[in-house]
């Protein structure tokens, strides 16, 4: 037993600042090493706080002190923050996905090539003939007449007179 502590426990680390530090960075590597496994699974990119973690360790590894580290840290975790915000951002202000098939039909205007009732009728969308209905089911539209799409329900247009 010395200095009133049982023989069990070790020593009393007595070491100055500069050890001290380093075993900040030590730890700190130990940390991001497991962290890293963590989210190796997630992402294959470096994380911006496991970057500036990194760097406070690197400059505790070097002997720097406390207020070095922490400097580091921010420092890194400002640029990554830098350069990862605007990709993020564009990423997720991409422009609205592209109608495709049926779905970019509504909307469109149309030409009536055959009288459209609610039974049946042709129009001309683009340059593709298809069969339709009339979307008021109480309307005429007669052959030549302009008329906007409104649905697309199966093979038939459902349209409605231009105004």
């Amino acid at each position: 037993m010395t200095h009133g502590r049982p023989s069990c426990y070790p020593p009393v680390n007595q070491t100055p600042a500069a050890s001290v530090s380093n075993g900040v960075g030590r730890v700190t590597v130990a940390l991001l090493s497991i962290q890293r496994r963590e989210s190796h699974a997630r992402s294959p990119q470096a994380d911006p706080p496991v970057v500036a973690a990194v760097a406070a360790a690197v400059v505790g590894g070097v002997g720097l002190a406390l207020p070095f580290q922490l400097g580091a840290f921010v420092l890194a975790a400002g640029a990554g923050l830098g350069i990862v915000r605007p990709i993020a951002v564009r990423h997720i202000k991409q422009p609205p996905l592209l109608k495709t098939g049926t779905s970019a039909l509504v909307g469109r205007s149309a030409i009536v090539t055959e009288v459209v009732t609610a039974l049946d009728g042709r129009v001309r969308i683009g340059g593709e003939v298809w069969s339709a209905r009339s979307y008021d089911e109480s309307s005429v539209i007669p052959e030549g007449s302009k008329v906007d799409v409104l649905a697309i329900e199966g093979a038939t247009a459902l349209v409605h007179p231009r105004e």
